[in-house]
């Protein structure tokens, strides 16, 4: 598959990694700091943790699945083929992160400042991002069906094939964003929601029923 462009978006930083692959030889506790390493097959499933910070970090084939790491803070940051279904990630920084080919079914993002992210590939469904700040974010060939936007703050987000079907966007800023080259069907909202966004004809008819409008031959 072609790599498509991404766009606004700062890449993380990652200087020299250590190339020693990182091991964990025990579990994560509060305020743990991690910085410059790469962790390579690791199974960190289940973790509990607060304050946790992660930079300078490439995360491959790695298992965060049912983690509670609030307040987490990710800067500089590469995730690949990781599965983040269920996390808890709520109140975090995510700052420069790039996540390719990762799962990220029902993870928790609310209240998450989320800047210079870029999701490729991913699979987030049933995803919880309300009460957030998205800045300089890029969704690109991604599933993100049935996702909570409620109250989040969108700047500067493009949306680039990806399915967006039945997420909710009540009470969110999104004034200005694109959703031409994804697919919106079932969009929640009401009118006051839909003001400013960016449709195509077809997606416009579809959410004629959010408007009240009643089409008739």
């Amino acid at each position: 598959m072609e790599e498509r462009k991404v766009k606004n978006v700062l890449l993380p930083k990652i200087t020299a990694i250590n190339e020693e692959v990182y091991s964990l030889e025990k579990n994560i506790d509060d305020e743990d700091y991690f910085n410059n390493v790469m962790m390579l097959n690791c199974d960190i499933s289940n973790e509990r943790a607060s304050h946790v910070e992660f930079s300078e970090v490439i995360f491959k084939n790695v298992d965060f699945r049912n983690v509670k790491f609030p307040h987490i803070e990710l800067i500089d940051v590469k995730f690949e083929n990781c599965d983040l279904s269920n996390s808890n990630l709520n109140n975090g920084i995510l700052h420069r992160v790039e996540m390719k080919n990762c799962k990220l079914i029902g993870i928790d993002l609310t209240d998450t400042n989320i800047q210079n992210v870029t999701l490729n590939q991913c699979s987030g469904d049933y995803s919880n991002i309300s009460f957030s700040t998205l800045k300089n974010v890029n969704f690109i060939d991604s599933s993100f069906n049935n996702v909570i936007f409620e109250n989040s703050k969108f700047n500067k987000v493009n949306f680039e094939n990806v399915s967006m079907r039945q997420i909710d966007i009540s009470k969110a800023m999104v004034k200005g964003i694109d959703f031409r080259n994804s697919d919106i069907e079932g969009l929640i909202g009401d009118v006051r929601d839909l003001y400013g966004i960016v449709v195509t004809p077809m997606q416009a008819l579809s959410l004629s029923r959010i408007l009240g409008i009643v089409i008739k031959e």
